[in-house]
């Protein structure tokens, strides 16, 4: 099966359990401007939520907590905040499911503070030992959404998976570089991988992050890249100096605009002696089933062929 790219992303975290990870009774989402029902606004991230007493606690960039009623937001972050909620809940059952381990982390790196999110399969917990890790780029900035409709995958091939908080579609490069760097660092001293097998990818627009990246930090290995509905930017500047390295392009057949750059994606890859495989799938411009995520998969690691 074969074919292309493009991304859709996810939002953001809660209490788990205190078995699920170490955010256990507080959580953090990514910092943002809370608007209240009497127009004033709030900068923070969600530090706790009580639903059974209707209330959330908020810390600001400072460190301090604010809590109120959920009442008091406005009706669009109130319903955002519900949907964090269940977000969070879904995320738990499945990671519950599977048996493997979530966890929140903070990158701190050239004066920015990032959180990202990490999906490690049973195997790697019980070994203790990380082996291939993906990084995953959702062209709507919804980092949790975007991990959960992956981590079937991820388990299944024994990848650890891997978002983050900011990156999304718009994003100038040099911030996207930026936190990029601090993250993949941080990530070597927490959870050390094997440098020869370090992938990245994303739907659409964190796709074209992907091959981006791949391309403008070459101090970071990268082995592959899965691209779901994506593309390699405008014939100006599609001519990166991409690494040697394996590409799944992952699209829907009625991606019509995707599938009809696969050639000159697959040239151009091929120019820089990659190895690219198509892989298709029922749809459009949307992720793909876990079946055709875990083909793509196993293909970038190089079980199949």
């Amino acid at each position: 099966m074969n074919q292309k790219t493009n991304c859709v992303w996810g939002f953001c975290l809660l209490f788990m359990t205190l078995w699920l990870s170490p955010l256990a009774l507080h959580a953090n989402s990514e910092m943002r401007e809370w608007k209240m029902k009497d127009g004033s606004t709030l900068f923070a991230e969600i530090f706790e939520v009580e639903e059974a007493k209707s209330q959330v606690t908020f810390r600001d960039s400072k460190g301090k907590l604010h809590e109120m009623p959920i009442q008091q937001l406005d009706d669009l972050n109130r319903a955002w905040l519900m949907e964090w909620l269940e977000m969070n809940e879904e995320l738990a059952a499945k990671v519950k499911e599977l048996g493997g381990r979530f966890t929140r982390r903070v990158a701190e790196g050239e004066g920015l503070t990032t959180g990202y999110y990490v999906y490690e399969p049973v195997k790697v917990v019980q070994e203790g030992k990380v082996g291939p890790l993906m990084m995953l780029f959702c062209p709507s900035g919804q980092p949790i959404r975007y991990l959960l409709r992956h981590v079937e995958a991820a388990e299944k091939s024994g990848i650890t998976i891997v978002t983050g908080d900011h990156f999304r579609n718009g994003l100038p490069l040099n911030i996207v570089i930026q936190r990029y760097r601090a993250v993949v660092t941080n990530l070597k001293q927490v959870l050390p991988f094997p440098e020869d097998r370090f992938f990245l990818g994303g739907t659409s627009g964190g796709a074209l992050t992907a091959f981006v990246l791949s391309a403008n930090l070459p101090e970071f290995q990268v082995a592959g890249v899965y691209s779901n509905g994506g593309w390699l930017g405008y014939p100006d500047v599609a001519r990166r100096p991409y690494p040697a390295m394996r590409t799944a392009l992952v699209n829907g057949v009625r991606d019509y605009a995707v599938n009809e750059l696969n050639q000159s994606v697959i040239e151009i890859l091929q120019e820089r002696k990659g190895t690219v495989s198509l892989f298709a799938f029922e749809g459009g411009h949307q992720v793909p089933p876990t079946s055709v995520q875990l083909k793509s998969f196993r293909w970038l690691l190089g079980e199949t062929d």
